[in-house]
């Protein structure tokens, strides 16, 4: 269930997922994405998106 995530963010066409995002996170991101980089903090692993 992606809600135990909190706010989740679906990059593409990279598909990785962002999550536990804040509004703190916003300009980071924006930057992360015309950057072409990843905020690791932020990425979520397969354990955290795996279904219960």
């Amino acid at each position: 269930d992606q809600c135990a995530t909190g706010v989740t963010i679906l990059v593409e066409p990279d598909h990785f997922f962002y999550g536990h995002v804040t509004l703190e996170d916003v300009p980071e991101i924006v930057r992360s994405l015309a950057s072409g980089q990843r905020i690791e903090r932020l990425v979520l692993g397969p354990e955290e998106l795996a279904e219960p």
